[in-house]
């Protein structure tokens, strides 16, 4: 499947938005092909084997009206097999860890040090989830739309994860390892 088409439609969809909208800010877009760490990388892979070196990925960030919708854009990675995805509140750093927790918009009171597991707060509609299935050739697209914005200067990037992430209480948000990480500039 040729994506270029299908992303055009995609990003002409999301981006359509009147010049005459106050809240509407330039959509952030983000590219980059993953590596193993190096000071100033925007693309990390921290596991070659799920995430190999020159595999890419594209994450746009578009606000329109009240909403926020993501676009991310993979390929090189492996054929048919789910990742786990979502924005996190740093940038990449040399340890899969450096990216922090999970952004949310309305954040956990009971989850200040770690990482939040209740489903009340780590969901699609409080997170940013992208999770995806790549295709034969190791490509994938997947749109998310949430209710709200970010916050100024976040987030820090998207990271891709080994599974498909839990919803269930108590491991809601959880998609194992951290396998590469996408740093998102403001």
């Amino acid at each position: 499947m040729n994506y270029r088409p299908f992303m055009l439609c995609a990003v002409a969809a999301v981006l359509l938005i009147p010049a005459a909208t106050a809240n509407a800010a330039e959509p952030i877009v983000v590219k980059g092909t993953f590596a193993p760490w190096k000071e100033g990388a925007t693309a990390v892979t921290y596991d070659q084997t799920l995430a190999p070196a020159g595999s890419r990925a594209t994450v746009i960030l578009a606000e329109k009206g009240d909403k926020t919708t993501a676009i991310l854009r993979v390929s090189g990675l492996l054929p048919n097999r789910v990742y786990g995805s979502h924005a996190h509140q740093k940038s990449c750093g040399a340890k899969p860890a450096d990216a922090g927790f999970h952004y949310q918009n309305v954040e956990d009171p009971n989850a200040k040090d770690k990482m939040s597991m209740d489903a009340r707060y780590a969901n699609p509609q409080n997170e940013l989830w992208l999770d995806f299935t790549t295709d034969e050739h190791g490509r994938a697209l997947q749109v998310s739309t949430v209710q709200w914005h970010f916050r100024a200067g976040q987030p820090g990037s998207v990271v891709l994860h080994e599974k498909k992430t839990d919803t269930t209480d108590g491991n809601a948000g959880m998609a194992g390892a951290r396998v590469a990480c996408l740093s998102i500039p403001h």
